[in-house]
């Protein structure tokens, strides 16, 4: 319980923030407090896999912090978002390393840091997912898409790419991805050479009118 009662005082701190800045009432306080206590102390009489556990509360909390999240856009209170985010941050950080082979949670995990932008922390996250589900196709996919779109890191999508093909027995959808990716790249230099030499041509132009 000691854990528990930690986890506690810091929800019930973060919450007397969001009511003095008039973003809950007393009320929601209460009621919020409340429905986390019950959460952790489902989690705490858990003795085998707390997987459903932490659905259920991870599903409550990212409820939630949309609703916080438009009024304290309303409001202008934009510098308490963080305080909401990090506690769902704990939460499902608890969530994978408390179960590790769920895949579930950790596209949960995964899919809220790329939702609030928190690319670091999604690295993070991704490399951690692959250690303990190094067959699945889709989360390999996932790591290599977002270090080429996002990261715009091809060497790290291609080594990623190639650790998938080493680790998985399907590698269809792998070497599928592969081929567009390089493809999409080979498509971007292509541009870029373009764009190098139409900028080349109009400075040349330029300069020989100037010259007359």
């Amino acid at each position: 319980m000691g854990d528990t009662s930690i986890v506690l005082e810091r929800a019930s701190q973060d919450l007397m923030k969001l009511e003095l800045a008039g973003i809950i009432t007393p009320q929601e306080r209460k009621h919020i407090f409340s429905t986390r206590s019950k959460h952790e102390n489902s989690l705490a009489r858990q003795r085998g896999s707390s997987e459903r556990a932490f659905l259920a509360y991870s599903s409550y909390e990212l409820a939630l912090e949309t609703t916080l999240r438009l009024r304290m856009r309303k409001s202008r209170h934009h510098a308490l978002a963080s305080t909401v985010q990090q506690h769902v941050r704990r939460v499902l950080g608890r969530a994978v390393r408390q179960n590790t082979s769920s895949l579930h949670l950790w596209y949960v995990f995964v899919q809220y840091c790329e939702k609030h932008g928190s690319n670091k922390l999604l690295s993070r996250v991704l490399a951690k997912a692959l250690r303990y589900h190094t067959d699945s196709v889709g989360l390999w996919l996932y790591a290599a898409t977002f270090e080429f779109q996002k990261n715009l890191n091809v060497n790290a999508a291609r080594a990623i790419l190639q650790r998938a093909l080493r680790n998985c027995a399907e590698k269809g959808d792998i070497w599928l991805a592969y081929f567009k990716m390089e493809i999409m790249y080979a498509n971007v230099i292509k541009s870029r050479k373009a764009a190098l030499l139409s900028q080349s041509l109009t400075e040349a132009t330029e300069s020989s009118k100037g010259g007359i």
